[in-house]
């Protein structure tokens, strides 16, 4: 998403990590061939789907942190005093961020300016380093199907295998201690693209239970 008007950069000041450094060290430590000119070129540049899925899955992991209470966020007055952003501000049905312009959308239309936590940020991605996928790690595989079919339904782009399964590793680094590993949602994603395809669903799929046992056997 990225906001009209201003077009100032905003940079970053001690603790206070402005988007554009924060998704530079988000992807460094989580991304697949990430690159830090990856940002530059979704600037307004023509760019390769690579780059694009590269970019956006950065921009959503903030976005789940940010929306999840997991990162504190800050704003800057005209003053140059900083403050901590209320949550409500972060988790209403508009939030969205501009990491260029390092803005937030915390009502339609209405952008501001966003810092996170640098020590926090640190903190959280020691911790993904850390979660390693285990096949001892065992999941409950109801909430791992919940969870894909969701993110599948809610964004078309995401029906590719390898964006799926990059998108329910992040929602589970963030909301649980590990996360499972390729080999285990790849039967599982496989068959949810098979069936969604490209069409738009008029209801919700509240609950799937396909899969789950013969994705475990085939483990």
């Amino acid at each position: 998403m990225t906001s009209g008007g201003d077009n100032r950069r905003l940079r970053s000041y001690g603790d206070y990590l402005c988007l554009g450094d924060a998704a530079s060290l988000v992807g460094t430590r989580i991304v697949d061939r990430w690159k830090d000119s990856d940002l530059d070129a979704t600037d307004g540049a023509e760019i390769t789907d690579a780059t694009r899925d590269r970019v956006e899955r950065v921009r959503k992991h903030l976005i789940r942190l940010l929306s999840g209470g997991v990162l504190q966020a800050f704003g800057q007055d005209h003053e140059g005093a900083f403050h901590e952003i209320e949550r409500r501000r972060l988790s209403n049905p508009d939030f969205d961020i501009d990491i260029h312009r390092s803005l937030f959308q915390w009502a339609r239309d209405d952008w501001a300016s966003i810092y996170v936590s640098k020590s926090e940020l640190n903190r959280h991605l020691d911790e993904i380093s850390n979660r390693q996928p285990r096949k001892s790690i065992k999941y409950d595989w109801q909430k791992v199907t919940s969870m894909a079919w969701k993110l599948a339904l809610e964004d078309q782009q995401l029906r590719e295998t390898t964006r799926l399964i990059g998108a329910v590793q992040d929602a589970f680094i963030v909301s649980y201690d590990g996360k499972p590993d390729d080999k285990e949602l790849r039967g599982l994603v496989n068959e949810i693209i098979d069936f969604l395809g490209d069409r738009t669903l008029s209801r919700e799929v509240s609950s799937v239970e396909t899969s789950s046992d013969s994705l475990r056997d085939s483990v």
